[in-house]
């Protein structure tokens, strides 16, 4: 009965992806295809570390999904807010400029990215969600993103990173969400447990982490939810 449980679970979950699925390739060829829009663009460290997310994740070719994206290098570069998978916060000014900064990267479906995250990553420092599900990032979690001090979602899902967990991650205080979907990562998650004190859902799952699981009362106040599905994990403090 439980082992039904599980599959049934795993169904509705593959259904969601689907819509998403849908919904994402809808919105990309219709709505982020060169809109009309009036947000500023990011400020240009942050347009750099897209630019070198693209270069970085095209091994196999151009995203399928990539209108705005195949603007890099052409001269007329249009809005990165207005790219499929970004979403930018509220205009600021500084000095005489206004900018918009990118504070989340989210990608649902299988989108031909091939290649590794780079370091620069780290320089969206507003980033507060990051998601990617399905495609073929490979290599390590770079340790810059401990830069992301407002990350409040993180989520890979059949992504095919590997290494361990940068300790960085402990800098990530205001995370609410996180969830590892059979990927590679190993090692323990032990040390950064106790700063995630915000935290209301934690999904590992077909990812070979071990460790030890926190006193959840003392450290995940506002947990609602979790799964550890077939990981290592766990032992009990």
């Amino acid at each position: 009965m439980k082992a039904v449980s599980i599959a049934m679970i795993y169904l509705l979950k593959y259904a969601i992806l689907v819509a998403l699925s849908i919904l994402h390739l809808f919105r990309s060829a219709y709505a982020n295809c060169h809109p009309a829009s009036t947000s500023f663009a990011p400020p240009q460290h942050e347009i750099d570390a897209l630019i070198q997310l693209y270069a970085s994740t095209t091994r196999n070719g151009p995203w399928t999904s990539n209108c705005g994206w195949d603007t890099i290098g052409t001269g007329s570069m249009s809005n990165p807010c207005t790219w499929p998978a970004i979403k930018c916060g509220p205009a600021y000014k500084v000095g005489l400029n206004f900018y918009s900064s990118v504070t989340s990267f989210s990608i649902y479906v299988s989108n031909n990215m091939v290649g590794t995250l780079p370091n620069s990553i780290g320089n969206l420092t507003q980033m507060q969600i990051f998601i990617i599900y399905l495609n073929s990032i490979s290599g390590t979690i770079p340790s810059s993103v401990g830069n992301w001090k407002l990350l409040l979602e993180f989520s890979f899902y059949e992504v095919p990173v590997t290494g361990t967990l940068p300790q960085e991650v402990k800098l990530w205080k205001n995370l609410q969400f996180i969830e590892l979907y059979s990927c590679s990562i190993t090692g323990s998650l032990d040390a950064v447990y106790s700063s995630w004190r915000n935290l209301t859902y934690i999904s590992l799952s077909y990812v070979p982490i071990s460790g030890t699981l926190p006193d959840a009362p003392m450290y995940w106040k506002q947990l609602t939810k979790y799964e550890f599905l077939v990981t290592r994990q766990y032992g009990k403090k």
